[in-house]
């Protein structure tokens, strides 16, 4: 296969410590430029991580080395998501993006639209359901080591003191519209049925931010399985979790220190049983920490990434749209996104029930 030849487009933080480092490990992968907001943004950029071209977004799109290149990776803020990879995309080039995929249902089908017209790659980077920890969870719910599923949830509490990008609370819903999707993506993979909506709560911002303090949201899927969303952006702490709750066994994942850990029905819950389940847990939490760990320390720990980008070049190379972080899959994520955005436009603090 010949080099891929790859533009990123957004010189942020995650663009440069998760996406670029992914695509480095990537045989015969070869980062040409680099686009950002404002040349000098991209210059430095560039100079930093050994990159030979840059420009700004007014005139990257029209440099030599940006009509070389066969891949665009869009790390841009999600509200210019839609028109980026739209040139992208109108331009020839197979193009990854960051989630949020887009802001609406209008600006997701006509991408896919041209995605299917151009017959290109369009792929979303929803990398945590890749990472070691859900793996094994995964690994798990196959193998029926948690027996028959009977729910699942994703957990995030949200310290707003750590490190943020600037434009969040301008989104509809602030920073859930931005964060929700890995949790949405995570219970979209684990549930095989369509999910449906059936309540949402919600408490607002107490420095009447757009960010609401506190969201809740039930789910179903087609066949009965309950699933629940809850999001705290008002917490003293950052963590984010995932668990998978069968009659043999519980399976949770720490999505922030990549660490998997499996208990067993613990029965009638005697003091004999509570014991037993804090030293596994103590156990497994500390084994399992100690390849993230030494990443952590390293600032390696790829969440995932290495294996989206991997899945988006064997797309490319194959033409065919990559499994759990196409543009259908997205789509769905997206959509509940929306849903549940609609029903926090609605007085805030009250139960809503939907249809």
């Amino acid at each position: 296969m010949d080099t891929l030849k790859i533009v990123i487009i957004g010189a942020g933080w995650v663009a440069l410590h998760r996406h670029l480092p992914s695509i480095r490990q990537q045989p015969q992968a070869e980062v040409t430029g680099i686009i950002d907001r404002t040349t000098e943004n991209a210059r430095t950029a560039a100079a930093s991580h050994g990159i030979t071209n840059y420009a700004s977004i007014e005139n990257g799109f029209e440099t030599p080395w940006f009509r070389d290149c066969s891949i665009c990776c869009v790390a841009t803020p999600p509200q210019t998501h839609y028109s980026l990879v739209k040139r992208c995309l109108e331009a020839g080039k197979d193009v990854i993006t960051e989630k949020p995929f887009v802001m609406s249902h209008a600006e997701a089908d006509d991408l896919q639209t041209c995605a299917r017209n151009k017959a290109r790659i369009l792929a979303i980077v929803h990398n945590f359901q890749f990472s070691r920890s859900a793996s094994q969870l995964l690994s798990d719910i196959e193998n029926k080591e948690l027996g028959n599923i009977i729910s699942v949830e994703g957990i995030q509490f949200s310290n707003p003191r750590r490190r943020l990008p600037r434009w969040y609370n301008a989104l509809p819903g602030g920073l859930f519209f931005d964060e929700s999707p890995h949790l949405l993506y995570m219970i979209d993979r684990l549930c095989k049925n369509e999910l449906k909506l059936r309540s949402v709560m919600s408490l607002p911002s107490p420095n009447n931010e757009n960010t609401p303090a506190m969201v809740s949201a039930a789910f179903s899927d087609t066949a009965g399985l309950p699933v629940r969303l809850s999001m705290n952006f008002s917490a003293a702490l950052s963590e984010w979790f995932v668990t998978v709750a069968g009659t043999e066994g519980t399976g949770m994942v720490d999505l922030f220190r990549d660490i998997y850990v499996r208990l067993p029905n613990d029965g009638l819950h005697t003091a004999k049983d509570v014991i037993a389940t804090s030293l596994k847990f103590s156990l497994q939490h500390w084994r399992g920490y100690l390849v993230p760990g030494l990443q952590h320390v390293r600032g390696s720990c790829l969440y995932g990434n290495l294996e989206v980008f991997r899945r988006f070049f064997e797309a490319c190379r194959v033409r065919q749209g990559p499994e759990f972080i196409d543009s259908r899959s997205a789509r769905r994520v997206l959509g509940l996104q929306l849903q549940i955005i609609a029903e926090l436009e609605q007085p805030a603090g009250i139960n809503l029930h939907c249809p």
